[in-house]
């Protein structure tokens, strides 16, 4: 299910009653599909959103999609945050599948794990390196910038939450 931002007293709503969404690697593992389910028909194994890398020399392509975590604060559009086999995470707008909003390398190895916080503002991502990286996001502007970086004693984070 896609996490919803916090009211007005900070706490979380209640889970929805809108769409199951599941978010993974596609076809072409470097790609994210976005299926909805539940719904009827929903058999097919084609997803109804596909964020594609397309390659080029001043875009080139992250790799394999590692994790990936869907986000739609209030009042926007559905958004995936993506983490890549070259250590970048990735901002995408389902509505805009064909080009990222934005990226950062935040880690020398693949991203393994993405969180992004109830109030949709910030994030989390570990990775095969050392460290865990905070990250803020301002869904609305399309950016995404690192914020701290906490180092581990040994490398390797398979996972991240994050608890309100």
């Amino acid at each position: 299910a896609v996490p919803a931002a916090q009211d007005a007293e900070g706490a979380a709503p209640a889970v929805s009653s809108g769409p199951c969404l599941l978010a993974l690697p596609a076809a072409d593992a470097a790609d994210v599909g976005i299926w909805q389910l539940g719904q009827q028909g929903s058999s097919s194994s084609r997803p109804g959103v596909l964020l594609s890398q397309h390659r080029s020399q001043e875009r080139p392509r992250h790799g394999l999609c590692m994790a990936v975590t869907l986000v739609q604060p209030q009042g926007c559009a559905l958004h995936a945050v993506a983490g890549y086999e070259d250590g970048s995470v990735v901002l995408w707008d389902a509505r805009q599948p064909n080009q990222p909003l934005t990226s950062a390398k935040l880690h020398s190895e693949a991203v393994m794990c993405v969180a992004v916080g109830p109030d949709c503002t910030s994030g989390f991502s570990g990775s095969a390196d050392k460290y865990v990286t905070s990250f803020k996001l301002n869904i609305p502007t399309g950016q995404l910038q690192p914020s701290r970086q906490a180092e581990l004693p040994e490398p390797g984070v398979a996972d991240v939450a994050v608890r309100a």
